[in-house]
């Protein structure tokens, strides 16, 4: 099988660097006839012999002939486009009366350059400008004939028109002089090269050239490759039927090449594995044949308008027969491809990628710890999966073939144990949880995607991790509650999977805990990396929670020196709503919370009131603070304004101080859910906060 590969080679040679503000003439070469358009990298060799829908003669305008193919302008730098040069044999190329300018061994100096006239010589040229509609990485070429104090200077700009990189050649050094060849090239980490400005100049007096010669850039952005692939699941489980798709990606194909116009292939496989059961016919606006004998599918197609993108060729549909364990290989092969308009041939680009697939036992879809059952344990193991718990290889691998996937998203996580926690309970769930699992067709949509489910739009869901009080005081203990604010939101919260990081310099996590709301109690969290300020929680509740959803609570010891700042930064990779199991990440807005460290001296000298958690079942600890003394009151109210329970009432010293409210009203009975209010005085200062009792 035909295989293809290409490797990078840009010849380079250190050139002395400095700076240049003297402007002078300038030529251009390129050497071959090969950069008409971009190899498999997005390399290419410019060529003025050779211009995309013009013939080469001396005084032609040159800007953008090469846009197209190669997505490179011309100009020079007073706006002006520059114009195409011939030169005479190697003995008169660059003005005989110095001497048989001889091209050095092995460089081709080609019969057309650039100049910003059309003659080889002048002490006037502006700069020359190259512009890439693509950012290049890798720039390379080489300077001919530098003497008699001259000087040439090559800068890399970047989008801004800033200099990146620079290099200077003067005359004298290695590589510079009469008839011969000093190469200069840019090779950079990172595509962000936009232009090219090219600008010599000569101190002494009298008539010379210069010429460039093997013009060569890489844009990886501009790549011309074709890959051919076939898709489908890697596990096959015993006894189902499954869908292998031949597509060919034309999206890294440059114009004029970029649409499909025909094609002759084959698909190969081990019938005593698979059964083939059917094809779809060509697709696509294709025309032409399929032909199958046993192990091989042989299909052949047309379509003179061509197709880009991404083309669909051919579906094949198969049953798999063979035993447990078994290997095979879905075999793609093609004779012939071409290009639409331009009949040019496409195998000297194309990438095959065949599917190796293996056969294995089948199952239920949903049961991944191999019990024949789906009930919370398989939940629960698809939440350790989640947050990087270490598994027994045989759950591994069931999760691995695709069993704990159930809502067909290419990956398990909370929103997987949720619906399998629904289906347990009996709450009715929209995948095939419990039954033979056979895995869909590859590429298409899940069997209940984002854009079927129901989604309200501009309803924001607000996640934060604020310490209570927004400040933090060094050598003391720093409450950090995990809050998702459902308010705004039709839907209920049904699972979560979050990865938090915080500066272990400045926060030392002491412990967690479960969040307040109710079955969000006991998350599963991966607390192995925690001294790198890093841990993963999930969990999944399917009866959900609404309004502010407490899912986790952290307690740090504030050791970073005061005046420093921290975050305990949030990434959810999962959030699920329950009963629809709607996908609540495109809702999400993380705020962003500064944690600012104060001295005690400093903390001392503020008030401060705060209750945690919040919210809570059954109690809360009000905390509060007096920079002096005062009199003090801590009064609940309900959010109708009616005085719920007084707590505190009477003279206080300064200093920190702690009350429990346990949910009771003054009578001593305990008061429902909701919203409550509470309102601290003390001296002259007021201060009113809110509260969330859950149940």
């Amino acid at each position: 099988m035909k295989r293809q590969y290409a490797v990078r080679s840009i010849k380079q040679k250190k050139i002395i660097c400095g700076t240049l503000s003297i402007i002078v003439f300038l030529v251009i070469s390129a050497g071959t006839a090969l950069g008409q358009e971009m190899d498999t990298l997005g390399c290419a060799i410019l060529d003025f012999e050779t211009i995309p829908g013009e013939t080469p003669v001396e005084g032609l305008l040159i800007s953008t002939q090469f846009f197209d193919s190669l997505g490179i302008s011309f100009s020079l730098e007073n706006g002006e486009l520059p114009r195409l040069a011939k030169v005479g044999a190697p003995a008169t190329a660059f003005g005989g009366a110095f001497g048989p300018d001889t091209p050095a061994p092995g460089q081709n100096i080609g019969s057309f350059f650039l100049t910003d006239d059309g003659v080889l010589s002048g002490l006037n040229a502006p700069p020359l400008i190259v512009s890439f509609a693509f950012p290049i990485d890798t720039a390379s070429g080489s300077v001919l004939d530098i003497d008699f104090d001259e000087t040439f200077t090559v800068e890399a700009r970047d989008s801004s028109g800033q200099i990146l990189e620079q290099v200077i050649i003067m005359a004298g050094d290695p590589g510079t002089g009469d008839a011969l060849a000093t190469f200069w090239s840019f090779s950079r980490d990172t595509a962000d090269i936009y232009s090219i400005r090219f600008v010599g100049t000569r101190n002494a007096p009298g008539a010379f050239g210069l010429g460039f010669d093997n013009f060569t850039t890489c844009a990886p952005g501009r790549v011309t490759s074709i890959e051919a692939s076939v898709i489908a699941p890697t596990y096959l489980p015993q006894n189902c039927s499954i869908t292998a798709k031949v597509k060919v990606d034309m999206t890294r194909a440059a114009s004029p090449n970029n649409l499909l116009g025909s094609f002759d292939g084959t698909l190969n496989w081990d019938p005593a594995l698979l059964q083939y059961s059917g094809n779809s016919g060509l697709l696509s606006g294709f025309t032409g044949s399929v032909n199958n004998t046993p192990g091989q599918v042989t299909f052949s197609g047309a379509n003179p308008n061509g197709v880009g993108n991404i083309v669909d060729i051919l579906d094949v549909y198969f049953d798999v027969i063979g035993p447990i364990s078994s290997l095979d290989t879905l075999d793609l092969e093609f004779s012939s491809m071409t290009a639409a308009s331009t009949t040019t041939n496409l195998l000297d680009i194309l990438t095959l990628k065949d599917k190796p697939v293996t056969l294995v036992e089948e199952g239920l879809l949903g049961d991944v710890n191999v019990d024949n059952l789906v009930n919370s344990t398989d939940a629960l193991v698809m939440l350790s999966y989640d947050v990087g718990t270490q598994l027994p290889p045989l759950f591994l691998d069931r999760i691995t073939y695709g069993f704990g996937d159930v809502n067909y998203s290419s990956e398990t996580n909370s929103t997987d144990a949720l619906i399998v926690l629904s289906y347990d309970v009996g709450i009715p769930v929209p995948y095939p949880v419990g039954q033979l699992f056979c895995p869909p067709a590859p590429t298409l949509a899940p069997l209940l995607s984002s854009a079927t489910l129901p989604k309200v739009k501009g309803r924001e869901i607000i996640a934060s991790s604020l310490p209570l009080n927004g400040e933090a005081v060094t050598g003391n203990m720093v409450d950090v509650p995990l809050l998702l604010d459902m308010s705004q939101s039709s839907d209920k919260l049904g699972s979560f999977t979050a990865a938090l990081e915080w500066d272990p310099a400045i926060l030392q996590l002491v412990k967690y805990t479960g969040g307040s709301a109710e079955g969000f109690e006991t998350p599963l969290v991966n607390d192995l990396d925690v001294k790198n300020g890093k841990l993963i929680v999930a969990n999944a509740n399917p009866y959900g929670a609404a309004g502010i959803v407490n899912i986790l609570n952290l307690q740090f010891k504030a050791i970073g020196e005061a005046g420093s700042t921290a975050s305990v930064s949030t990434n959810f990779s999962a959030l699920a709503a329950a009963e629809t199991f709607t996908d609540l990440l495109p809702y999400l807005k993380v705020s962003g919370e500064i944690i600012k460290l104060t001295s005690e001296t400093e903390q001392l000298q503020t008030y401060k009131i705060e209750n945690f958690p919040n919210p809570f079942n059954p109690a809360t600890t009000i905390s509060f603070r007096l920079p002096q003394a005062a009199e003090v009151e801590l009064t609940i109210y309900n959010v109708l304004g009616q005085q719920v329970r007084a707590l505190v009432k009477g003279q206080m010293e300064a200093g920190n101080h702690q009350v429990v409210w346990d949910g009771r009203n003054d009578a001593g009975v305990k008061v429902g859910s909701g919203i409550y209010i509470y309102r601290f005085e003390a001296g002259e200062y007021r201060k009113v906060n809110k509260m969330i009792m859950m149940k």
